[in-house]
């Protein structure tokens, strides 16, 4: 299987994954360009308390919305149902979202109703972290090879669960492509549940589960409460993975272009506020307000410093630090140590490649039974690279000329070629 074989036909195989700017067009939204003008100013935006809502909530303190000609509220929300709930509702006009879910509502693989969700930028790269518990490092398990070794040993007595908060998120497509990788497979030798963020800690302490996948803080806040330690960073699965995205619905972006873009560039600014150095420490004091996580700030700054904590246990059982220097943990916008961007400021652009990656994940793991023959065209309407780029624009960045990439930085060492998706997935022995 080939994506796009149309397309492929008039262009050119190679050329049709390496389109310049500009080639999918939106007669509405180009004429409502044209005119200047913002259609709605006062928005409702959602978000989940987790370190990547930065960008939203640095917007709106700093005055980025207001400088764009938005009047914004901020809506916490409880769960990434209700995100996607009040989306599909209107309720909220945008949302900080999971990668995954605009893809997933569209092909109605997360939840039963499918709708047109879109997104124009993503808000960070990494951000994860698998987290074990307790028992895990009592038991000598510390890495991916331990727990394989662990599981076939039969110490373990019963299939050790895991946790993740949706099977749209990369929690879950970088967890079960770690496992995977370590010959574990995660639909029959363990157990993978979906939980709320705040039930994760309580479950990992109570054994009802031995580890999660989750953004941080949470695998702080397990370190700090002594019932588990940092087993790998995500970056360490696949440095540069796109985590959150701005999401709203495609019907909203046609009938509001202008106040989309508008949104898109105001947050551009705040993800490029978050990835100034010097900003760091203020931008801990701003989460750590009750508005926005509520947390301490110790259960912000490793991530959002250097020397994220790992942690462990010494001899005694009491937590012990294991500081290292993890300068990207989070990327909100490009990040000195992320040697593997395409380009100086292209954290935040919507590759299509991160797309057509994560459907050939979907269909590894039985959520779609194949790639979609006409994935192209699937990614032309999810993925709003013209969006993104007439907000960059405004700001003075320059956007790459592709839409496509090669992805590397697998754990694996796999490369992700996008001109030949149905390959690549082959090219796996675990799957569902």
């Amino acid at each position: 299987m080939h994506l796009g074989t149309n397309m492929a036909t008039r262009h050119g195989r190679r050329e049709f994954f390496w389109l310049a700017a500009g080639a999918a067009t939106y007669t509405g939204t180009q004429r409502a360009r044209a005119a200047g003008t913002i259609e709605k100013e006062r928005l409702t935006v959602g978000y989940i308390p987790m370190i990547d809502c930065a960008p939203l909530a640095v917007a709106q303190t700093k005055g980025f919305f207001e400088r764009h000609g938005l009047a914004v509220t901020l809506n916490k929300e409880e769960s990434w149902t209700a995100v996607r709930e009040g989306l599909l509702s209107g309720r909220i006009d945008a949302s900080h979202a999971m990668a995954g879910t605009p893809l997933n509502v569209r092909l109605g693989v997360e939840g039963e109703k499918a709708a047109p969700l879109v997104t124009a930028m993503t808000l960070n790269l990494n951000g994860n972290a698998i987290t074990f518990s307790k028992r895990l490092w009592q038991a000598g398990v510390r890495s991916g090879p331990d727990l394989k070794r662990y599981l076939v040993s039969g110490r373990a007595g019963r299939k050790p669960a895991g946790a993740m908060v949706s099977t749209s998120s990369l929690y879950n497509y970088n967890l079960c492509y770690w496992l995977a990788h370590h010959g574990i497979h995660p639909q029959r030798d363990v157990r993978l549940l979906t939980l709320r963020a705040p039930q994760l800690i309580a479950n990992l302490e109570a054994g009802t589960i031995d580890f999660f996948c989750i953004t941080e803080p949470w695998n702080t806040r397990a370190r700090i409460a002594g019932v588990g330690f940092t087993a790998i960073a995500d970056r360490d699965i696949w440095k540069g993975h796109p985590e959150k995205v701005l999401a709203v619905m495609e019907p909203w972006a046609e009938a509001h272009p202008n106040t989309h873009i508008a949104l898109v560039r105001a947050v551009i600014e705040a993800c490029r506020w978050c990835d100034e150095p010097g900003n760091r420490p203020e931008l801990v004091r701003l989460l750590s307000q009750k508005t926005y996580l509520g947390t301490e700030p110790a259960h912000l700054e490793r991530s959002l410093g250097k020397g994220y904590d790992f942690g462990g246990y010494d001899e005694q059982g009491l937590t012990a630090a294991a500081p290292r220097d993890v300068p990207d943990f989070f990327v909100f916008h490009r990040g000195a140590a992320a040697a593997y961007l395409e380009g100086a400021d292209t954290a935040n652009y919507p590759w299509k490649s991160h797309g057509l990656w994560l459907l050939t994940q979907m269909a590894r793991w039985g959520q779609i039974p194949s790639i979609p023959a006409d994935a192209g065209r699937l990614l032309d309407r999810v993925y709003r690279t013209d969006v993104y780029r007439a907000a960059a624009a405004g700001l003075g960045l320059k956007s790459p000329l592709q839409e496509y990439k090669p992805e590397t930085g697998f754990i694996d060492r796999r490369r992700f070629d996008p001109t030949d998706p149905a390959a690549y997935l082959k090219g796996f022995d675990i799957r569902a």
